[in-house]
């Protein structure tokens, strides 16, 4: 009930994440998927945050004003997202394109969290550090 992605808009321009999908890749190697569920008309202002959990999130943290929490999945993002080995994480747009990717090259097996340390920087093990979350806090 308390699993997160957080997407940050990194861009100049508002972008709606409608017809979306995030995508995990499971320990047998296959990906998994699920599109990610928008208010119509909704977008995300350049430097804007907005967390993706499954339809059976339970509110659990404290969010800045404005930050949305978008569902992927009916209850559970994307099937769960195992605590036992590193994430990878991808994040597609409506044509297939993956636009931006956690943990392709590696991660950190973390506690409660992980996140980038520049969230414009390289999707590398350097740039991914073990924190203890901070959900819509724009850096």
């Amino acid at each position: 009930g308390g699993e997160y992605v957080e997407i940050l808009n990194l861009g100049e321009a508002a972008i709606d994440l409608q017809g979306w999908r995030l995508a995990k890749r499971t320990a047998s190697g296959a990906v998994s998927s699920c599109a990610i569920a928008v208010p119509p008309g909704a977008a995300m202002g350049p430097g804007a945050a907005a967390l993706v959990a499954g339809g059976a999130y339970d509110g659990r943290y404290a969010l800045p004003a404005g930050v949305p929490v978008l569902t992927c999945g009916a209850t559970a993002l994307l099937g769960g997202i195992a605590n036992d080995r590193a994430p990878e994480l991808l994040l597609a747009d409506p044509a297939g394109t993956v636009i931006a990717t956690f943990g392709a090259a590696g991660a950190p097996i973390c506690a409660a969290a992980a996140e980038k340390v520049d969230p414009s920087g390289p999707d590398l093990p350097e740039n991914i550090a073990c924190t203890d979350g901070t959900p819509g806090a724009v850096p």
